[in-house]
């Protein structure tokens, strides 16, 4: 009796696996599986019961997917997910979003304690520098209530008045408390016919052609009692320090302009609290350099 004749009833029972298999979309998955059954019995069709036993191919075999981002091979499962971000190599969940509280305040970068200093110490240790704290700046047209509003709201007396060209910021004046509260918007009314609240900055500020200044590098070699000299010598209490940006020469052979760029700024009110001085607010300059010199028993 031949081997099929034997074993008929098994050879059903594996072909109807296969078929359920097959009929339920899982084919790929379980082909293997079912082939494995015929194999366990010694074949399948058309090799007899002494053929070599071979696992069941399907006819078209899926090809397997590729990540878009990374370029491995990814299973079914794996592909049918949203593609990820590139550089994204993480899931990352949403964060907690909430409410802002009533009256929340806001940070401002801290400012260290300026050191306390005597007359012979470095003149750059009273300078303000601006390559270390953005400049207090303002445009020409912007109205002349609104500089002193500024000023007080960043807490300085001077501001430079700036205007953009080709990207860059140039320095056109400089405005300073003094010239605001002082006669200077009388004159200008008087003179141009305009209502106080007319005026602009450019009415009222120091052009840049009558802005005097300190060069760094001389600067970088005094002592505070030589700004203070500086300071009552002129009258002033501000003075602008300068240094110099090499610009290209216009013409091959000629030697390279020079453009004065503002560094620092040298405050008397700024000395005199690194002094260990306190001043009264609105003090006049004469006066502010008497209190000055008695609170240093000079």
């Amino acid at each position: 009796m031949s081997w099929l004749a034997q074993n008929w009833i098994w050879v059903v029972v594996a072909i109807g696996i296969a078929w359920f298999f097959l009929r339920s979309g899982r084919a790929h998955g379980h082909a293997g599986g079912a082939g494995g059954l015929l194999e366990a019995f010694g074949g399948h069709g058309g090799h007899g019961s002494h053929g070599h036993s071979q696992s069941a191919q399907p006819a078209n075999p899926p090809q397997p997917a590729v990540d878009p981002v990374s370029g491995e091979t990814v299973t079914a499962a794996q592909a049918l997910r949203p593609p990820r971000r590139r550089g994204m190599e993480h899931e990352y969940h949403t964060l907690s979003i909430r409410e802002l509280d009533a009256g929340a305040g806001m940070r401002r970068p801290a400012q260290a304690q300026a050191a306390r200093v005597t007359l012979e110490s470095s003149a750059l240790e009273v300078m303000t520098d601006l390559t270390r704290v953005s400049p207090a700046t303002i445009g020409p047209q912007a109205p002349l209530a609104g500089a002193n509003r500024f000023m007080i709201t960043r807490g300085v007396r001077l501001l430079l008045v700036v205007v953009v060209v080709d990207d860059e910021e140039r320095v056109v004046g400089v405005i300073t408390a003094s010239d605001i509260l002082g006669e200077r918007p009388m004159l200008a009314v008087t003179k141009r016919g305009l209502r106080r609240d007319e005026l602009t900055v450019a009415d009222v500020m120091t052009p840049v052609e009558r802005v005097e200044a300190i060069a760094y590098a001389d600067a970088a070699g005094a002592h505070v009692g030589h700004v203070l000299e500086t300071l009552r010598r002129t009258g002033r209490q501000h003075v602008l320090v300068v240094d110099y940006d090499a610009l290209p020469p216009p013409a091959p052979l000629a030697p390279p302009v020079m453009r004065a760029m503002v560094r620092g700024i040298f405050s008397i009110s700024q000395v005199a609290r690194q002094l260990g001085v306190t001043l009264p607010p609105g003090t006049e300059v004469a006066r502010t350099f008497s209190e000055i010199e008695a609170a240093l028993g000079r």
